[in-house]
């Protein structure tokens, strides 16, 4: 007897008219608080097992997580002034005014600053207001930190 609901696979039990797949898909959608307590249970159940995969991962993988420390750790000394980058963030969003659209492409949805150089105080001329879109595009680009060392030494040759 083919399932009532989905009608392709055939039902197990011929009461309940529902092969396994759909019966289990309607007593998750009629329990959450069951589904929730089982997914709780099972977590706490395997969690020394999934902290001792990602610690076996990580040591598969040393390279891989050396790499990106050692991007980070670069990228923070880099760029001088790193410890002032969330004071400058709050100085910015107070004081300086966002454009009505993006700088590069014209976009008036979900606009953001983008800072040149995190120094302070704020100089208006190396923040520049675009979208999410356009942001993000700029920073998978560009390494910022190394370009901000750069246009310093630059400036002062």
């Amino acid at each position: 007897m083919k399932c009532i609901n989905c009608k392709e696979r055939e039902s197990a039990n011929r009461r309940c008219q529902l092969c396994n797949s759909c019966r289990l898909k309607k007593w998750r959608k009629d329990n959450p608080k069951k589904v929730k307590a089982y997914r709780k249970m099972r977590y706490e159940r395997d969690i020394k097992k999934i902290k001792a995969y990602q610690k076996g991962y990580q040591e598969l993988n040393k390279e891989k997580f050396k790499e990106s420390n050692k991007i980070k750790k670069r990228k923070q000394r880099l760029d001088g002034n790193y410890k002032f980058r969330n004071k400058v963030r709050a100085y910015t969003n107070n004081h300086i005014k966002k454009k009505d659209s993006c700088e590069k492409c014209g976009a008036s949805k979900n606009l953001e600053f983008h800072h040149l150089k995190y120094t302070f105080p704020v100089n208006e001329e190396d923040v520049f207001t675009l979208c999410r879109k356009c942001h993000r595009k700029i920073h998978q680009k560009y390494d910022f930190a190394a370009e901000a060392v750069n246009q310093e030494q630059e400036e002062s040759e």
